[in-house]
């Protein structure tokens, strides 16, 4: 069993040097030194403005960075649906 951890471990060593998530943290750095931006997207969160979402998409850097995640979820989703496959069902009835 520890080969199978290490092994997991190496991955996430690799997701954490990967491509993806450094453009993710380094976009994510750029929009939270953005105060303009942080105050839209705060707005945008508590109220769900259509208006707000368009000025919102219309960065750039915002777009890339929701790709990104959403890339990094599907993978993650991925991932969890093959872990599912081996391990099955992991509820327990008593």
């Amino acid at each position: 069993m520890s080969d199978v951890i290490i092994k997991v471990y190496d991955i996430l060593d690799e997701l954490d040097n990967s491509l993806l998530i450094n453009n993710i943290k380094e976009d994510k750095k750029i929009l939270s030194a953005n105060k303009e931006f942080m105050d839209m997207l705060n707005k945008y969160q508590s109220n769900n403005d259509i208006n707000l979402k368009k000025v919102l998409l219309e960065n750039t850097t915002y777009v890339n960075y929701l790709r990104n995640i959403n890339q990094l979820n599907k993978y993650l989703y991925s991932i969890n649906k093959r872990i599912k496959e081996i391990i099955g069902d992991l509820s327990c009835e008593l």
